[in-house]
């Protein structure tokens, strides 16, 4: 949920780009359990459930 916020804070429009230019290259330290693109987009309807 952080990098979808952060996201659309950033100058980047495809979150695609965001991801892999400026997520994995510059905060893996931050998030030691980054996974790969194709898995992200694959789990954030989870992270998009409205909440009630």
């Amino acid at each position: 949920m952080t990098l979808l916020i952060w996201s659309h804070q950033s100058q980047y429009r495809p979150f695609k780009a965001f991801y892999q230019q400026h997520v994995c290259r510059h905060l893996g330290d931050a998030f030691p359990r980054l996974v790969r693109y194709g898995r992200l987009v694959e789990l954030m309807p989870s992270a998009l459930m409205p909440y009630s």
